[in-house]
């Protein structure tokens, strides 16, 4: 199936199955991502639709050179890599790998070797949060791993090697249960201890049997309590994180896309009955609308604002075919002051060219960091561009023309 087809996956709410989530993810070589509640959703299905539209490197891998013993990487299959995104792999050293010797890394996709480091001894600490967050990774990795029930041997091998990395690590894990003790109060005292409550969220069949009100207001209660751990075995250990991202300059090439992938907000409405001498409005609203509209009272009812929010508004505001039309009051507002005529090139006259470049050119220079929310809608425009006869060049010519006069 992962030949044929990605799966890019969203975990919703306030307890998403990560497993779940994930493994649809991992399974196919797509991409998952977690929506925070009382998040905007638009900003996650843009940068989702932003992997979808463009390849992935699937292949990579990274050999090490120097190392007496191969140590433990995590993850051991490099996931997919996108154009801008960042992946972490971990590998783990037990002992003192680093010392005296010349290490390097080198990291391939396919036959192609890509770009390769030299490490130094001096840079290795011991005892850290990165080797932490490796045995972490490594636990997870062992955690996935094909459990077949039938084979017992195999399965106490992995129940082995997860208990140990917990124990060596101080990493919590389905095998391991660590005890906090508290070592800072007087050791010659009667007194008894004083017992704090602290809060949690239970769940229970996915429903949460704490209210909607009460899951906003453990922030605010502490609900985080002090952690301790005991340590295990003190096994001498490196973690050695190595930072890969795939960039490339060359232009994805474009995709034919049905419109922004955003919610139309316009729909939200609720309609009331001209107001009367009394209770104006209430007698025209069923029960149930009623209901409804007090639930949904934080629900926009309008478009965005172009003053408020240009990004959203030049998304909302393209056409199906990916043009952008924009009128004259438009163009001044989102230019400081400026018409349209000062932004006339020589590479085309065409009006609908224009101002679509004009609405490219704004997004790309002045709203970069919101990149995840247009650029399905850009890539959209571009392709809407060639069809006014520019070539691949001229639409860059244009677009860079009219970033110079913004």
């Amino acid at each position: 199936m992962a030949s044929t087809t990605r799966i890019f996956s969203f975990g919703l709410g306030h307890s998403p199955s990560h497993s779940l989530v994930k493994g649809l993810a991992r399974a196919t070589n797509g991409h998952f991502v977690f929506v925070p509640p009382n998040s905007k959703v638009d900003t996650y299905v843009g940068s989702q639709l932003g992997r979808a539209l463009q390849p992935s490197l699937v292949n990579a891998h990274l050999e090490w050179y120097g190392l007496s013993k191969d140590g433990l990487q995590a993850p051991k299959k490099i996931p997919p890599l996108y154009i801008n995104d960042c992946v972490l792999v971990y590998e783990l050293l037990e002992g003192d790998e680093l010392k005296n010797q010349n290490i390097s890394v080198a990291l391939f996709v396919g036959d192609y070797k890509m770009n390769s480091i030299k490490l130094s001894g001096n840079i290795a600490h011991k005892r850290d949060t990165i080797r932490r967050l490796a045995a972490k990774a490594l636990i997870q990795e062992l955690q996935h791993e094909t459990y077949n029930v039938s084979d017992t041997e195999n399965n106490s091998t992995l129940e082995q090697q997860i208990t140990t990395l917990s124990m060596s690590h101080q990493i919590l894990s389905p095998y391991t249960a660590f005890v906090a003790i508290e070592t800072t109060g007087p050791k010659n005292n009667n007194t008894g201890s004083k017992v704090r409550h602290i809060p949690i969220q239970i769940s229970k069949g996915g429903e949460h049997l704490f209210s909607h009100q009460s899951v906003y207001s453990f922030p605010n209660r502490g609900a985080r309590g002090p952690m301790g751990f005991f340590s295990g075995h003190h096994a001498q250990s490196v973690a050695m994180p190595y930072s890969m991202g795939y960039g490339s300059g060359r232009p994805v090439p474009a995709m034919t896309m049905h419109g922004p992938m955003l919610m139309d907000k316009s729909h939200y409405s609720f309609h009331r009955g001209p107001p009367g001498p009394q209770q104006a409005g209430n007698s025209w609203i069923k029960p149930s609308a009623q209901h409804d509209s007090d639930e949904s009272s934080d629900i926009a009812t309008t478009t965005p604002l172009l003053s408020a929010d240009p990004v959203r508004w030049l998304i909302d505001q393209q056409s199906f075919n990916g043009a952008w039309l924009l009128n004259e009051n438009d163009i001044r507002k989102l230019t400081n002051g400026k018409s349209l005529s000062a932004f006339i090139s020589n590479v085309t006259k065409a009006k609908d060219a224009l101002t679509t470049a004009l609405a490219i050119a704004i997004l790309e220079l002045k709203h970069a960091d919101q990149k995840n929310l247009w650029y399905g809608v850009v890539e959209k425009g571009r392709k809407r561009l060639s069809t006014f006869g520019l070539s691949n060049d001229q639409i860059n010519l244009l677009i860079n023309d009219i970033k110079n006069k913004l």
